[in-house]
């Protein structure tokens, strides 16, 4: 057999094979009335609002996980934002590192990080101060899946 046939043999056996899935899938798949994402590395992210709306937000699976499981009253948890339909915006992707406060109902974000589309870091900034988690926001949504053992 040619090298180039070898070659061509080899990356659709790569191919094949599935990525590696960084989460618990099957629990995330039960608590995902939104669905979930898996992002290019593996990563496993529970959508918290309906896909399709001017700015998707998902929290990262393994951090929701850990959250519920151990019934922490502040889970950390990372939450990944794209805004590819949100043109008042400079930047696709955006990474919070939040702290929810599941007794007194506030949420602090400890990180921000926005990227381009190319990956670039646009802008970072925290950490902010904790502030109320106000009724019918993304912020709404997130403490009701991290803190939904209560």
């Amino acid at each position: 057999m040619s090298v180039l046939v070898l070659a061509a043999l080899a990356l659709a056996q790569e191919a094949a094979t599935e990525p590696q899935i960084d989460g618990p899938l099957e629990w995330a798949m039960e608590r995902a009335p939104h669905g979930i994402d898996i992002t290019l590395d593996g990563k496993l992210w529970i959508n918290s609002n309906k896909v399709g709306a001017k700015d998707d937000y998902a929290i990262l699976a393994t951090d929701l996980h850990r959250a519920v499981t151990s019934k922490s009253i502040k889970p950390r948890l990372w939450v990944r934002g794209y805004h590819r339909r949100n043109p008042s915006v400079n930047y696709r992707e955006s990474k919070l590192l939040v702290v929810i406060d599941c007794t007194r109902d506030t949420l602090r974000i400890e990180k921000r990080i926005a990227y381009s589309a190319d990956g670039g870091i646009v802008e970072t900034g925290g950490p902010y101060r904790s502030d109320p988690i106000v009724p019918g926001t993304n912020g709404e949504a997130w403490r009701k899946m991290a803190c939904s053992w209560q």
